[in-house]
């Protein structure tokens, strides 16, 4: 039988999985198995390393999965369809097991005794309904774990494996206390990778040791908990401190199954691969049976001097650890012991490969020692890589808290509640984290900004720090006397108080560069990072001051400010208001009218002005005003262009529709834009296929998040949908929209 056996058995098992697992980490997991069940048959082997005492077999893995990675399905496939006979032989040596204790029991019996068949029914009741030896366990107890392995040891049958699937999990309760089961177990499993138990119970009650125990650990988990700072020390104590020596590892970073899904078998292929899985388990199962109980494998000469030689390599490998010191750093402690110890998990490998690739000998061979060498090898490498993680910090978990969360406030309370730190730790620990933080941001380009708002209140809110040049705007003067002046413009690149200059010096300004100095739609070059609207009547200084609070802008009067331009009596502000945008506006004419168009419409502001080539007259009289805010997002009145293609094809798929309005009204903070934008999701209701009440109700949902995720109020919803739709917020109705409002949050808006 050869060694391609584990290879067929992984690649099929891949493909039963639907390739969401590597080969390597599915043969850790098989070799775990593989020792529990080859153990059951108390094999033992001697090599160079133990000539004179037997040593028992078994493995530890421990597999690091990524998301999707099917940690618990590759173990059901494992036993349902590599060795599902394992469960019979559970069961016939627990037979073996109960007849042997049936005739020690009875033996003790007084035949003559009046209640000899009432006893002797009670006690073949007892062996024979409960299993007498358990053969796996996910931790425990002390005492029960106990229990099992002594079992175990006094009727010198059976095997038992350690299998937890949420190692991560299993391991922070023994972070978080020391005392706990879990903190116990982990202890106890240094000894078990020989056989041996010889520790006290929570009790203190002395038991004795227990020897010749056959013990397997199979541990699989995600790494990130792992890393966190409160569990990432104590976990490399406990490599350390003997896990690094006693288990093969695999872990691999890369890969993610969910954000990189693999090929899907087609169902052809898996069916071909669950028929082979049935011959390979026969294949294995005529291994096991052909195994003499109690047999004792031995090395050969070739076999041992490779072992030697491996050995040899070590220690000058290790001498290597101390060429540039004296005190190792916990990471190459943790390097070197595993080193010390490799050989004797190689030895141990070995026999497990020696058993697969042939059932007629006992000899372990040279060939199933270097193969053992190199899946030992591999497996090292994933070792390195866990210690070569950067030690993530409570302050980077800050650090990365507020810059995922940009322009949210936080008060001391919601950042409490992230659990960065224990609570009773937090108010020292956030005093010089804060600060700390402060900087890591500021170098990374963003501002903490913190703001008292009442006594003992503060907010902490993480904004993008302006670049000085951020700030500067492109534009285009002229000095030309023509009426309407189409040449002689000059691109510039001003901050704001050369802009204020040139409003009081210039004839005409455009927002745009042209070239040649000609003004005109075709010549228009480089990037448009501002957007102009004039105000000839409705809207007044005070209002438009208001209504952009929240925006950079500059406003400055026209030449008709308060004048009687039409000859009626009527004198209104006239004026024009510049708005940084946050991102250049649309380089297509057409699309460039239409974004002016809807916010032209938002705002009252005049129609005329929304030409790709644009001018307006400087004022040397103006009053000029200017603040400093955020830029202003015109995407949000993109609707109708490419935003609108990407959804053109939506049906009645109530995720698709929800991403659909939810991207197109995300982030508002304008009760103008609010409303105008309200108005258009109405409209595009068809979108979403469902009854007039089913789509106010979604809609309103819709607006309530914008609600929550901008800073209006919850009213101006309310408002909203009894001016425009004449329909009253009941109860009932402000329900439906909550929940169509989490719906959307499921969705991520």
């Amino acid at each position: 039988m050869s060694q391609d056996l584990l290879e067929e058995i992984t690649s099929n098992l891949k493909i039963c999985l639907k390739n969401r697992a590597e080969k390597e980490a599915l043969k850790n997991l098989l070799y775990a198995k593989m020792a529990h069940l080859f153990a059951l048959k108390n094999i033992t082997f001697v090599s160079c390393n133990n000539l004179y005492k037997p040593a028992l077999l078994s493995y530890y893995a421990i597999n690091f999965i990524n998301s999707g990675g099917r940690k618990n399905e590759a173990i059901s496939h494992i036993d349902n369809f590599v060795m599902p006979f394992i469960e019979s032989e559970y069961a016939r040596i627990n037979q073996e097991v109960a007849e042997e204790e049936l005739d020690r029991q009875l033996s003790e019996l007084n035949p003559e005794s009046k209640n000899y068949d009432k006893e002797k029914r009670v006690i073949t009741k007892e062996l024979t309904e409960y299993p007498i030896i358990s053969y796996k366990t996910n931790g425990g107890t002390f005492a029960g774990l106990y229990d099992k392995l002594e079992k175990i040891s006094k009727y010198n049958k059976g095997a038992l494996i350690a299998q937890i699937t949420e190692f991560a999990d299993y391991f922070k309760t023994s972070v978080e206390n020391v005392t706990s089961s879990n903190s116990i177990f982990l202890d106890l499993i240094k000894g078990l990778y020989d056989g041996k138990l010889e520790v006290s119970d929570s009790l203190g009650t002395k038991r004795r040791e227990l020897n010749n125990i056959p013990f397997s650990v199979l541990f699989l988990s995600d790494i990130e908990d792992l890393l966190e700072p409160k569990n990432n020390r104590g976990f490399k104590v406990r490599l350390k401190n003997g896990l690094a020596r006693r288990c093969y590892f695999y872990i691999n970073k890369d890969i993610n199954y969910d954000k990189n899904p693999p090929k899907r078998p087609t169902i052809e292929e898996k069916t071909i691969a669950y028929n082979k899985l049935a011959f390979l388990c026969e294949d294995l199962k005529n291994i096991y049976n052909s195994l003499p109980f109690g047999a004792r494998f031995e090395f050969s000469p070739e076999a041992n001097q490779l072992i030697d030689a491996w050995e040899g390599a070590c220690e000058e490998e290790k001498r290597n650890f101390y060429k540039y010191t004296d005190v190792l750093s916990l990471d190459d402690t943790i390097k070197k012991i595993e080193l010390e110890h490799s050989a004797w998990k190689i030895i141990k490998l070995a026999v497990i490969i020696q058993i697969l690739k042939n059932k007629h000998t006992l000899l372990v061979g040279a060939e199933a020692v270097q193969e053992a060498i190199d899946f030992y090898l591999s497996c090292r490498n994933s070792l390195y890589s866990i210690l070569a993680e950067k030690q993530i910090t409570e302050e980077e978990n800050l650090y990365n808290f507020f810059l995922n969360n940009q322009n949210i406030e936080f008060n001391k309370t919601a950042i409490k509640r992230q659990n960065f730190v224990s609570r009773e730790h937090f108010p020292r620990w956030f005093q010089t984290a804060i600060v700390e933080v402060a900087g890591m941001l500021e170098e990374k380009g963003y501002e903490l900004i913190c703001e008292k708002k009442s006594r003992n209140e503060y907010k902490y809110i993480c904004v993008k720090a302006k670049n000085p040049e951020d700030d500067l705007i492109n534009i285009s003067v002229s000095n030309n006397r023509a009426e309407h002046p189409a040449f002689e413009y000059e691109n510039k690149q001003v901050n704001i108080d050369e802009l204020k200059e040139l409003i009081l010096n210039s004839k005409a300004l455009s927002a745009g560069h042209f070239k040649d100095g000609h003004r005109c739609d075709n010549n228009k070059i480089g990037e448009q990072n501002t957007i102009w609207l004039d105000f000839d009547d409705g809207l007044t200084l005070k209002e438009a001051q208001e209504k952009f609070k929240d925006y950079w802008y500059v406003i400055y009067t026209s030449i008709n400010h308060q004048k009687d331009k039409k000859g009626d009596g009527t004198i209104n502000d006239r004026f024009r208001v510049i708005l940084k945008v946050k991102n250049n506006m649309p380089k297509d004419k057409e699309h460039y009218k239409n974004v002016m168009s809807k916010i032209i419409e938002c705002y009252g502001a005049d129609t005329a002005c929304k030409d790709f080539s644009r001018y307006y007259r400087g004022n040397a009289k103006a009053i000029i005003l200017s603040n400093d805010g955020k830029y202003f997002d015109w995407s949000v009145f993109d609707k109708g262009s490419k935003q609108e293609a990407k959804y053109a094809n939506t049906s009645n798929n109530e995720s698709l529709w929800g991403n659909a309005v939810c991207e197109s009204i995300g982030g508002l903070t304008d009760e103008n834009i609010f409303t105008s934008r309200a108005d258009e999701i109405l409209k595009s209701s068809e979108m979403y296929q469902g009854n007039r009440d089913e789509t106010l109700k979604y809609t309103v949902g819709v607006l309530i998040a914008a609600v929550q995720q901008g800073n209006l109020s919850h009213n101006k919803a309310i408002d909203w949908l009894t001016n425009k739709l004449n329909e009253v917020m009941t109860p009932d109705f402000e329900q439906n929209a909550k929940k169509y409002m989490k719906r959307l949050v499921e969705l991520k808006f």
